[in-house]
Protein backbone atom coordinates (compact mmCIF):
# COMPACT_ATOMS: atom_id res chain seq x y z
CA UNK A 1 0.00 0.00 0.00
CA UNK A 2 1.41 2.70 -0.53
CA UNK A 3 1.82 5.79 1.66
CA UNK A 4 -0.56 9.16 1.44
CA UNK A 5 -0.35 12.58 2.64
CA UNK A 6 -2.55 11.27 5.72
CA UNK A 7 -0.95 8.55 7.38
CA UNK A 8 0.10 9.23 10.45
CA UNK A 9 2.72 5.95 11.25
CA UNK A 10 5.69 7.96 10.68
CA UNK A 11 6.81 9.19 13.41
CA UNK A 12 9.27 12.02 13.05
CA UNK A 13 10.11 13.29 16.51
CA UNK A 14 12.63 11.08 17.81
CA UNK A 15 14.48 12.29 20.35
CA UNK A 16 18.47 11.56 21.33
CA UNK A 17 18.83 8.94 23.81
CA UNK A 18 19.75 10.92 27.11
CA UNK A 19 22.96 9.86 29.47
CA UNK A 20 22.21 8.28 32.66
CA UNK A 21 23.60 11.68 34.32
CA UNK A 22 20.74 13.74 32.62
CA UNK A 23 18.29 11.20 32.64
CA UNK A 24 18.80 11.33 36.65
CA UNK A 25 19.24 15.03 36.40
CA UNK A 26 15.89 15.20 35.23
CA UNK A 27 14.30 12.67 37.95
CA UNK A 28 15.45 14.97 40.54
CA UNK A 29 14.51 18.42 38.75
CA UNK A 30 11.07 17.04 38.49
CA UNK A 31 10.46 15.70 41.77
CA UNK A 32 12.34 18.73 43.28
CA UNK A 33 9.25 20.93 41.47
CA UNK A 34 6.64 19.09 42.26
CA UNK A 35 7.93 19.41 46.04
CA UNK A 36 8.29 22.87 45.87
CA UNK A 37 5.04 23.83 44.26
CA UNK A 38 3.14 21.73 46.80
CA UNK A 39 0.79 23.22 49.15
CA UNK A 40 2.48 21.15 51.20
CA UNK A 41 5.33 23.34 51.10
CA UNK A 42 3.28 26.29 51.40
CA UNK A 43 2.23 25.63 55.08
CA UNK A 44 5.64 24.10 56.16
CA UNK A 45 7.06 27.52 55.18
CA UNK A 46 4.37 29.03 56.77
CA UNK A 47 5.19 27.40 60.37
CA UNK A 48 8.95 27.89 59.72
CA UNK A 49 8.51 31.67 59.71
CA UNK A 50 6.23 31.50 62.34
CA UNK A 51 9.17 29.76 64.26
CA UNK A 52 11.81 32.22 62.92
CA UNK A 53 9.51 35.40 63.95
CA UNK A 54 8.49 33.97 67.35
CA UNK A 55 12.28 33.55 67.98
CA UNK A 56 13.49 36.77 67.32
CA UNK A 57 10.75 38.85 66.54
CA UNK A 58 11.62 42.20 64.83
CA UNK A 59 12.03 45.36 66.68
CA UNK A 60 10.16 48.22 64.46
CA UNK A 61 8.36 48.79 61.74
CA UNK A 62 10.92 48.39 59.01
CA UNK A 63 12.48 45.16 59.98
CA UNK A 64 9.01 43.50 60.39
CA UNK A 65 8.69 44.54 56.86
CA UNK A 66 11.72 43.49 55.81
CA UNK A 67 11.03 40.23 57.46
CA UNK A 68 7.76 39.86 55.66
CA UNK A 69 8.74 40.74 52.19
CA UNK A 70 11.90 39.44 52.37
CA UNK A 71 11.24 36.13 53.85
CA UNK A 72 7.58 35.70 53.78
CA UNK A 73 6.40 36.84 50.82
CA UNK A 74 9.41 35.66 48.38
CA UNK A 75 9.12 32.26 50.35
CA UNK A 76 5.10 32.11 49.95
CA UNK A 77 4.89 33.29 46.46
CA UNK A 78 7.27 30.51 45.30
CA UNK A 79 4.88 27.42 46.14
CA UNK A 80 1.60 29.45 45.80
CA UNK A 81 2.53 30.34 42.12
CA UNK A 82 4.20 27.24 40.87
CA UNK A 83 1.01 25.39 42.24
CA UNK A 84 -1.47 27.47 40.59
CA UNK A 85 0.60 27.09 37.72
CA UNK A 86 0.56 23.63 37.68
CA UNK A 87 -3.84 23.84 38.07
CA UNK A 88 -3.50 25.79 35.02
CA UNK A 89 -0.53 23.61 33.31
CA UNK A 90 -3.35 20.58 33.99
CA UNK A 91 -6.42 22.23 32.49
CA UNK A 92 -4.46 23.51 29.52
CA UNK A 93 -3.41 19.76 29.01
CA UNK A 94 -6.61 18.70 29.29
CA UNK A 95 -8.05 21.18 26.65
CA UNK A 96 -5.25 20.07 24.14
CA UNK A 97 -6.02 16.51 25.00
CA UNK A 98 -9.42 16.72 23.92
CA UNK A 99 -8.22 18.71 20.77
CA UNK A 100 -5.80 15.93 19.65
CA UNK A 101 -8.80 13.26 20.42
CA UNK A 102 -11.17 15.50 17.57
CA UNK A 103 -8.68 16.27 15.30
CA UNK A 104 -8.00 12.38 15.37
CA UNK A 105 -11.53 11.43 15.28
CA UNK A 106 -11.99 13.56 12.28
CA UNK A 107 -8.82 12.22 10.37
CA UNK A 108 -10.37 8.70 11.15
CA UNK A 109 -13.46 9.95 9.27
CA UNK A 110 -11.47 11.96 6.35
CA UNK A 111 -9.72 8.72 5.75
CA UNK A 112 -13.03 6.68 5.52
CA UNK A 113 -14.44 9.10 3.11
CA UNK A 114 -10.97 9.48 1.05
CA UNK A 115 -11.69 5.46 0.57
CA UNK A 116 -15.47 5.53 0.02
CA UNK A 117 -14.57 8.13 -2.52
CA UNK A 118 -12.08 6.03 -3.77
CA UNK A 119 -14.13 2.93 -4.43
CA UNK A 120 -16.37 4.90 -6.08
CA UNK A 121 -14.25 6.18 -8.23
CA UNK A 122 -13.66 2.59 -8.53
CA UNK A 123 -17.31 1.22 -9.48
CA UNK A 124 -17.66 4.58 -11.71
CA UNK A 125 -14.50 3.57 -14.07
CA UNK A 126 -15.61 -0.15 -14.13
CA UNK A 127 -19.09 0.86 -15.50
CA UNK A 128 -17.18 3.51 -17.86
CA UNK A 129 -15.25 0.72 -19.71
CA UNK A 130 -17.95 -1.54 -19.41
CA UNK A 131 -20.49 1.12 -21.60
CA UNK A 132 -17.39 1.82 -23.29
CA UNK A 133 -16.58 -1.89 -24.50
CA UNK A 134 -13.09 -1.90 -22.94
CA UNK A 135 -11.63 -5.48 -23.98
CA UNK A 136 -11.65 -6.07 -20.11
CA UNK A 137 -15.34 -5.92 -19.83
CA UNK A 138 -16.34 -6.94 -23.32
CA UNK A 139 -17.68 -10.95 -23.11
CA UNK A 140 -17.64 -9.99 -27.02
CA UNK A 141 -14.27 -10.10 -27.43
CA UNK A 142 -13.98 -13.84 -26.34
CA UNK A 143 -16.24 -14.78 -29.36
CA UNK A 144 -14.53 -16.01 -32.24
CA UNK A 145 -14.28 -13.86 -35.04
CA UNK A 146 -16.19 -15.42 -37.32
CA UNK A 147 -19.75 -15.30 -34.97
Amino acid sequence: MSKTALDTTTDTTTKPKKSFVARANDLIANKAALMLSSMWMFWVIMIVLAIAYGMQPPKGAYEIVIFFVGAGFQAIALPVLAFVSNIQGDRQEAKLDKMQKDIHKELRLIKKLIKEVKEEQSRLEELHGMSHGSPKNDDSAMLPPNV
